[in-house]
């Protein structure tokens, strides 16, 4: 698998020099396979380049760019690089505008973005507002995901504790275990003991 990766990252966009749509497409690919690869490096250069293609081809503020932008984001906040994580955040959240009031997949990426960004800073305070309308959108957008919902459920628990909440995570805690959607056969024994 690495080396059709690194073949591709290495010939990929000599194949479409003038669609530049395509070669944002095919970067952005590269660029999530990479990162699942662990190689934070490579992910971040391709992301940074299918950003500036569907830039190109698309526009600043489509939701294509915004949506590659988003996963640059996550590559930088997973290489520990935050401040310019949370730079780049924050523009594309300002170029999403009044789109992220919305309940789309706009929305949910920003909102889950921002979480993981905040969670990974242990910035606690902001990461409770943002767990919480992660978790509001993946509840309106995709309620039978059990399994992503455990694990905001796990995370905002966490940070309820890290900020002295501990009634507040017990109860949200008893509630989360009351739903059936929550069951070990639903979510695995793992999730289940992290809830408990």
């Amino acid at each position: 698998i690495r080396e059709m990766m690194e073949y591709a990252s290495e010939h990929g966009q000599e194949r479409f020099p003038d669609d530049i749509a395509t070669r944002g497409s095919v970067q952005a690919a590269l660029g999530a396979s990479w990162l699942s690869l662990g190689d934070r490096a490579r992910s971040e250069q391709h992301l940074r380049a299918a950003a500036v293609d569907y830039a190109h081809a698309f526009g600043q503020d489509d939701e294509i760019t915004l949506g590659v932008r988003y996963g640059l984001v996550n590559t930088l906040a997973s290489a520990q690089k935050y401040d310019e994580a949370g730079r780049l955040l924050d523009d594309t959240d300002a170029m999403a505008g009044p789109r992220l009031d919305e309940d789309t997949q706009l929305a949910f990426t920003a909102a889950r973005t921002r979480a993981v960004l905040k969670v990974q800073q242990q910035d606690i305070g902001p990461a409770e507002e943002a767990l919480r309308r992660y978790e509001q959108l993946q509840e309106r957008l995709y309620p039978d995901d059990a399994m992503q919902a455990a694990s905001i459920r796990i995370n905002r628990s966490d940070v309820l504790l890290r900020q002295g909440k501990a009634q507040d995570a017990v109860e949200y805690l008893r509630a989360t275990l009351a739903e059936p959607k929550f069951a070990a056969d639903n979510v695995g024994e793992t999730h289940v003991a992290a809830l408990q």
